[in-house]
């Protein structure tokens, strides 16, 4: 019985650490932004490049007409039993640019079958409503 029960319970340490690795590398593609009735939508890289416990870094691009490659960096949180990340941007990466000229945001996102999608906010500005879908390949 007792075996029984550590055999279980490092199956569902590994599994939670399978769910760490799953997440960690590059993901591709779209963020749509939702505001008084317009809707924008942009085509985004994340890269996570740390999963610690469950602490997440990385960074993360978006493209955008009017102000080209935005590139932030965010930390966050992964909960491995309900494959969800929750990840706040911390501050632009991109020369030339500040958190005066762009947004920055926080989302609530599930992994789902080798998808992560879910939804954002901004902090301080401009769209409000963030839908994110992102998935391993970068021709979706």
């Amino acid at each position: 019985m007792q075996k029984t029960f550590i055999w279980l319970c490092l199956l569902l340490l590994s599994a939670s650490n399978i769910s760490a690795q799953e997440i960690t590398g590059t993901w591709y593609g779209f963020q749509t932004s939702k505001a008084n009735g317009q809707s924008k939508e942009y085509r985004i890289t994340v890269d996570i490049s740390a999963v610690t416990g469950d602490s997440v870094t990385g960074t993360m691009s978006l493209k955008s007409g009017e102000k080209g490659t935005i590139t932030s960096s965010f930390s966050g949180s992964f909960d491995s039993r309900n494959k969800m990340l929750h990840l706040k941007e911390m501050e632009v990466l991109t020369k030339g640019l500040s958190e005066k000229d762009v947004s920055l945001c926080e989302y609530a996102l599930k992994l789902d079958d080798k998808v992560i999608r879910g939804k954002g906010h901004a902090k301080n500005k401009g769209y409000d409503y963030l839908e994110i879908y992102l998935q391993r390949s970068p021709n979706y």
